[in-house]
């Protein structure tokens, strides 16, 4: 690695302010990064294109719902029939699929403007129950049902029907993909991952005793830091090896974070890491670089809004970049001592390079 004879150090880091004078600046940047946050691209002409297959596998599921083959239950065999005509003569129903899809659009993308994950299912499911008895909506699924059956069906029957088309539609869209993680220069081995999960820790641990000391208005931020701790012997899950180093160095004095804690602070780390080595040498804030990618990754949002499903959305997100600014303070100072020592090795290097002045004379004279 090639250093600079003067290392920018200071461009890693934002000058360091106090917490309690962050909160001010931090909930004037709520408003706009809530704006900000990423919505699923898939539209409503993406879902028109795809209703018959989209239809077709919400009745087939629900064509396997162990209710539908009880032979207690009233009404059952009535249902089953129905759904299995649906599946049959899907090809015949198409236009009201279409406008049943674009009657539940409205409910499908009624989270968008919601943060946490809690926050989102409860609007969009509202708009739902507000939706689905509408006349409108009623008349278009009885109508596919009256197609098919050549009679009446119950009002049961209809809203199991609607429900179930619309969770398929709910799940297409918030079908989330693969991050695209397979950088090799980015991905953690084992050791590394024992290391990240036992610094972690120090995050909610700091920001716990700092609330708490602002007083009862932050009680619920500190409800959810506290909760991030593991506070009893967990049975081993697929993360057990990042805890093995915790395990041996702990006497009971160590904030050990649990999965989800952990989970989340990787999906930083690895923000931490793509972004940094560009902005060394850049007088640019790597915090919020990091908190806007973020922000717009959507495996991050579902950890974090698990954790902090009690708090409201400007809360949760006000809680969001205290970790990730004290995380990325955390992150510049090790690596800023990093840069300090290989700069030291290097100039070292160069002078034991160097010969001394008496060899430079002494061979001057046997050229001479």
């Amino acid at each position: 690695m090639a250093i600079k004879s003067k290392v920018p150090i200071i461009h890693l880091m934002e000058k360091h302010i106090h917490p309690s004078k962050q909160v001010n600046k931090t909930r004037n940047k709520i408003k706009k990064n809530l704006d900000a946050l990423p919505v699923s691209q898939y539209s409503m002409n993406e879902a028109i294109a795809e209703g018959r297959d989209l239809f077709l596998q919400s009745m087939r599921k629900l064509e396997e719902c162990d209710i539908l083959h009880s032979k207690v239950l009233p009404g059952v065999s009535a249902a089953r029939l129905t759904i299995q005509l649906l599946i049959e003569q899907v090809d015949t129903v198409k236009e009201e699929i279409v406008s049943i899809i674009k009657l539940l659009w409205p409910s499908i993308i009624a989270g968008d403007s919601k943060y946490t994950s809690c926050s989102r299912r409860e609007a969009v499911f509202s708009s739902f129950h507000k939706a689905r008895l509408s006349p409108a909506l009623q008349d278009q699924v009885q109508a596919i049902c009256s197609k098919t059956t050549k009679g009446h069906t119950s009002s049961v029957i209809q809203t199991t029907i609607t429900r179930a088309f619309f969770e398929s539609l709910l799940l297409r869209r918030e079908k989330v993909e693969k991050a695209a993680d397979d950088d090799t220069n980015l991905m953690m081995d084992k050791t590394e991952e024992n290391v990240l999960r036992y610094a972690c820790g120090y995050v909610p641990m700091a920001l716990s005793r700092q609330l708490q000391r602002r007083g009862a208005a932050f009680h619920t931020m500190v409800e959810v830091l506290s909760a991030m701790r593991t506070t009893k012997e967990q049975a081993p899950t697929f993360l057990s090896y990042t805890t093995e180093w915790i395990s041996r160095e702990n006497r009971g004095g160590l904030y050990v974070v649990n999965d989800k804690t952990y989970l989340f602070f990787r999906r930083v780390e690895h923000f931490v890491r793509l972004n940094q080595g560009t902005l060394i040498y850049q007088n640019q804030s790597l915090k919020q670089i990091v908190i806007d990618s973020i922000l717009a990754d959507r495996v991050a949002l579902s950890y974090w809004s698990d954790l902090c499903s009690s708090l409201t959305d400007n809360s949760a997100l006000e809680l969001l970049n205290m970790c990730i600014k004290l995380w990325v303070n955390i992150r510049g100072h090790s690596t800023a001592r990093q840069i300090i020592e290989e700069y030291r090795l290097a100039e070292l290097k160069s002078k034991r390079s160097k010969k001394g002045i008496r060899k430079e004379l002494k061979e001057c004279q046997k050229k001479e």
